[in-house]
C-alpha cells in the first residue's frame, strides 16, 4: 500500500479516479484495512488521486473504524433508490432494444418488487421477460412477472448462506414474516440499514439470546445505532418471499 501511494503522489498534470464497487463484498478486515491504509496515504502526500468505493451504509463505519483519522478524507454519499419513473425508463430502454412491451400492471409490480434498486429491476424483468418469450409473447403481462418474482426468489436462496436461510425459516415457521417483511422493506429503501427504533423488542431478545446470529444484528461502531441484515442478501430474499406469500 505505502509503495503504491508513494507512486500515486509522483504524479503530475492530471488526476486519477479509482473505483471500487462491490465493496460490501469485501470479506477480509485485512482488505478493508489496506484500502484506509491507501486512502490515509493518499491525504498525507496530497496525492492527485481519488478512491469511489460503491457498497452499502455499514461499508463506511466500517472502513472509518480501520483507522479512525481518515474520517476527515472521507465523503458518505447516499444514493437514493430509483424513483417509478426511472423504473419505467429502464423498462422502457428494455423495450426499445428487444421489442417487447410491459403492461401497466405489470411495470407496478416490478416497481414495488424492486423498491427502486436497479439490480432488482433487471432481474424480475429479465425473468418475466425469458417467461413470455418462451410462450412466443412479446408483452410481459402481471401474472409472468409474478411467476418471475417466484423465480428470482428460489434463485436467491442458492445465493445465501445457509445458516442465514435456516434463521429466515426458523423466523418464518414463528409467524414473523409480516415483522421480517417490514424490516427488509426498511432496510431496502434505506442503504442497507435500520433506524434502531424500528427494530421490534423480540428480535432485539432473540440477537441478545443468539438465536439468530446470521441474520440481523446492530452495525459496529455506528454511532446512530442503527441495526443491519448480516447476511446483504436476505433481505432481498426475504422481501421477495414476502410478496410471493401475498
Amino acid at each position: 500500500v505505502s509503495t503504491f501511494g508513494e507512486m500515486l503522489g509522483k504524479l503530475s498534470n492530471t488526476r486519477l479516479l479509482m473505483l471500487l464497487d462491490e465493496f460490501d463484498r469485501v470479506e477480509t478486515d485485512e482488505f478493508r484495512r489496506s484500502i484506509a491504509e491507501l486512502i490515509k496515504t493518499l491525504s498525507d502526500r496530497a496525492a492527485p488521486a481519488q478512491v469511489v468505493i460503491a457498497g452499502v451504509a455499514p461499508d463506511l463505519s466500517e472502513l472509518i473504524a480501520q483507522i479512525p483519522s481518515i474520517r476527515r478524507n472521507v465523503l458518505g454519499v447516499l444514493v437514493p433508490n430509483m424513483s417509478d419513473e426511472e423504473v419505467n425508463e429502464m423498462l422502457d430502454i428494455a423495450g426499445r432494444r428487444t421489442g417487447l412491451t410491459f403492461q401497466d400492471d405489470a411495470r407496478e409490480l416490478i416497481g414495488l418488487a424492486s423498491l427502486g434498486l436497479p439490480y432488482l429491476v433487471g432481474l424480475v424483468a429479465q425473468h418475466a421477460s425469458l417467461l413470455v418469450t418462451a410462450e412466443g409473447e412479446m408483452e410481459v403481462t402481471k401474472a409472468a412477472v409474478r411467476d418471475a418474482i417466484r423465480k428470482a426468489h428460489s434463485e436467491l436462496s442458492g445465493r445465501i448462506a445457509a445458516k442465514t436461510l435456516y434463521a429466515i425459516s426458523r423466523a418464518l415457521q414463528e409467524g414473523q414474516l409480516i415483522e421480517l417483511g417490514k424490516l427488509a422493506h426498511a432496510a431496502l429503501r434505506s442503504g442497507g440499514v435500520l433506524p434502531d427504533e424500528m427494530v421490534p423488542d423480540f428480535i432485539r431478545q432473540q440477537v441478545e439470546g443468539g438465536k439468530f446470529p446470521a441474520l440481523i444484528e446492530p452495525v459496529e461502531g455506528d454511532p446512530l445505532n442503527r441495526w443491519h441484515f448480516t447476511d446483504d442478501g436476505a433481505s432481498i430474499y426475504i422481501w421477495l418471499n414476502a410478496l410471493c406469500a401475498d
